[in-house]
């Protein structure tokens, strides 16, 4: 019997195989904390689907950690789009729902039978500039947000947000992402609210059907603690 990492190695290579073989799309992240998400296309007539399900074995060993069950139904003028996702670590069932007409969707968040969030995204577009406002009411929280993002072209894009409880308290974070090339994305997030600054580098060029992605945080209050920095990997097959 091995180390438990070469064991946890060993069942993810044999499922993930097992799922390709079985007709499955899979992808699977870098190890240690090794994830395994499988995704299948369904469509019956005129109603297409696509069931998902991920794997971690750190969170739980003896069964998937979530499945979701995401869709269209035809409505006429209006296109409506669902996500059923159930976790079974915290045996919690959520429902985001959503219709959208021209330009505008609007989404409501279920968990259970009790609405957690509603949304409004609305975009408009005029030459290269595309903007993208989306005005939010977290029920739950008791609080407001709103997110925009303007982009110029396919190469750069800013976008904000701001959030506003009942109290009075405002936070927000304003991030900046620059296409370096086809397949490689740079992106830089600030957060005054929380003194951090976040950077973000994503390669999917370098290795064919592999996606690197490097992230590091640096507290803006102490330019001189160590940055917290994550690399992991991830292969679709």
């Amino acid at each position: 019997e091995g180390p438990p990492v070469m064991q946890k190695t060993s069942s993810f290579l044999l499922f993930a195989s097992a799922a390709v073989a079985l007709g499955h799309k899979a992808e699977i992240s870098s190890l240690p904390n090794a994830k395994v998400a499988l995704v299948q296309p369904l469509e019956y007539k005129r109603f297409k689907a696509t069931l998902m399900g991920n794997f971690d074995f750190d969170a739980t060993r003896r069964f998937m950690k979530d499945a979701a069950l995401a869709g269209t139904v035809p409505a006429g003028p209006v296109k409506l789009a669902y996500k059923a996702t159930y976790n079974f670590v915290k045996s919690k069932m959520t429902l985001a729902v959503n219709g959208k007409v021209g330009s505008t969707v609007l989404t409501t968040n279920m968990e259970g039978s009790t609405p957690v969030k509603a949304t409004m995204r609305h975009s408009a577009k005029a030459g290269d500039l595309a903007l993208i406002l989306e005005p939010a009411w977290l029920i739950k929280a008791n609080s407001a947000g709103l997110s925009t993002t303007a982009s110029y072209g396919s190469k750069k894009k800013v976008s904000a947000t701001i959030d506003v409880s009942l109290k009075g308290d405002i936070s927000y974070d304003v991030s900046y992402e620059q296409l370096l090339s086809s397949g490689r994305v740079a992106a830089a997030t600030v957060m005054p609210h929380k003194q951090k600054l976040s950077l973000k580098y994503v390669d999917s060029l370098t290795e064919p059907g592999t996606t690197w992605t490097a992230k590091a945080v640096v507290k803006t209050n102490s330019w001189t603690a160590q940055p917290a920095i994550d690399v992991s990997r991830a292969w679709s097959f």
